[in-house]
């Protein structure tokens, strides 16, 4: 995005009726604006302000443009050192798996490509479940089994069989 350009993006298409946007403030109260004056869409908005000097910000949006070069620069770098997966690894960028085997640079490719383009959680728990995936395991902080409710709203039956690994 150039500097001073309004910016907002669906960051998470996280279930159905449910997608998150992000960018800049301006963007943001924008887009409520259009929901009120809307009256025969269902809508519901509610704003987080997302403070950078905590860590936060517009993740998902062409506003981490320099942040995603820094980071596939990274990647690329440890390139040498990186291995074909065992096994299938899902990507929130396309909603589907590379196989086990796939090429590293892809790998690469992709992880950098996640900072600036929408999450798409529906797609690619649905894209596990036609698979046959039979458990999601979901790794991070204690907050992260938020997300078995989220896939429930997905799906019923992948919310059963979702556990939470906090690190």
């Amino acid at each position: 995005a150039a500097r001073g350009e309004e910016v907002l993006s669906v960051a998470y298409a996280v279930a159905p009726k449910a997608q998150i946007c992000a960018g800049t403030k301006a963007a943001a109260q924008n887009l409520l604006l259009l929901g009120k004056s809307a009256s025969s869409m269902e809508w519901r908005a509610n704003f987080l302000d997302t403070p950078q000097a905590l860590g936060q910000g517009a993740f998902n949006t062409s506003l981490m443009q320099t942040a995603q070069r820094h980071f596939r620069a990274a990647l690329f770098d440890t390139l040498p050192q990186m291995r074909p997966p065992r096994c299938a690894v899902y990507f929130n960028v396309m909603g589907e798996a590379l196989p086990a085997g796939a090429d590293p640079s892809l790998i690469a490719e992709l992880l950098s490509a996640e900072l600036t383009s929408t999450v798409l959680w529906e797609q690619t728990v649905r894209t596990m479940l036609r698979e046959g995936v039979d458990k999601l395991i979901i790794c991070g902080p204690s907050r992260a089994g938020c997300l078995v409710e989220v896939i429930r709203q997905i799906s019923a039956e992948a919310g059963r069989r979702a556990e939470v690994c906090t690190v």
